[in-house]
């Protein structure tokens, strides 16, 4: 599907999930006929109205029953039908992972699994809704692939590529405005920024305040390399770099399961430094986005300082 600049100004006006799914769904069916979405009575919260309106016989909505939710997917699939299904990032991995596990994983069957409001996307709602373990999680099915775009031409990108891609996917989706990024960094080049003191890999969310942090860095002297990972899995070989003496990994999700250990997974047999800067093992106080982002050392500020304490 090729994005015009009227698109790309039109989507960066919006959250990621409505870019993708609100914006974009009604242009991709046309060339995917097989296209069914089935949500956990999420339609409004991820834009999915008008498609909805208009592609009746494209749509269903399961309820608050992500697990059902699951398991009709699987069915469908099984007719031909390339099913994406949409539910909260928390809900959707935590509370339907067993069938995700049976159905993607033990059996095989390709579903997009789209988590809208991952990490601290819901705020207010507290530490019930926030998503921080939902990349450990589909981690551990074997095949499941995880996107994880940093703005809403990057999430529109993983949906196209989710739907010819043989096995389940997960698009983990933040759908927060102060994630996204200007139209100008979306091109094949994950190297954001070159540098020779730190490599720094980042995804999702926290791409854009890896960004602004790069040139925190940059005025005390600090040269960062900074790579984009739009997929957690498969890593990006390109996000590695073993010229560079340390490695820091940012995102928001848990320490544990996430981009750091896909990381520390391919670093560990070459003894390198890294450094994970993530969610810490803890319940943050629920507050407003960058309230719940500074709890975590998430803030750009934040991440320049720990990696300048970290290299002096």
């Amino acid at each position: 599907m090729k994005i015009d600049d009227k698109s790309i100004k039109q989507m960066m006006m919006f959250g990621q999930s409505t870019s993708m799914l609100g914006l974009c769904l009604p242009g991709l069916i046309e060339s995917h006929p097989e296209i069914m979405v089935i949500t956990a009575d999420q339609a409004y919260p991820a834009g999915l109205d008008s498609f909805k309106a208009k592609y009746p016989d494209h749509f269903l909505n399961a309820g608050i029953a992500e697990q059902n939710m699951i398991g009709m997917a699987a069915g469908i699939a099984e007719t031909g039908k390339r099913v994406i299904c949409v539910a909260q990032a928390c809900f959707i991995t935590m509370r339907a992972y067993e069938p995700i596990r049976q159905f993607c994983g033990y059996m095989g069957v390709p579903l997009i699994l789209v988590g809208i409001s991952s990490g601290f996307g819901l705020t207010m709602m507290g530490n019930t809704h926030y998503a921080l373990e939902d990349i450990a999680l589909m981690r551990t099915i074997p095949n499941m692939a995880i996107a994880c775009p940093a703005n809403p031409i990057e999430a529109v990108t993983a949906l196209e590529e989710a739907l010819v891609h043989d096995g389940p996917v997960y698009i983990r989706l933040n759908g927060m405005k102060e994630t996204q990024l200007a139209p100008n960094l979306n091109n094949e080049n994950c190297i954001l920024t070159d540098g020779t003191d730190v490599n720094i890999i980042s995804t999702g969310s926290m791409v854009k305040n890896s960004l602004e942090a790069v040139n925190i860095l940059k005025e005390k002297g600090i040269s960062a390399r900074l790579f984009n990972a739009r997929t957690v899995r498969p890593l990006n070989p390109d996000a590695i770099d073993l010229d560079i003496p340390m490695t820091v990994t940012v995102e928001e999700h848990r320490k544990t399961g996430g981009l750091g250990d896909a990381v520390a997974d391919v670093l560990s047999p070459y003894g390198a430094k890294l450094v994970k800067i993530a969610v810490e093992n803890d319940y943050p106080t629920p507050g407003s986005y960058s309230y719940l982002l500074e709890q975590s050392g998430l803030m750009p500020d934040q991440i320049a300082e720990r990696i300048i304490k970290t290299i002096r």
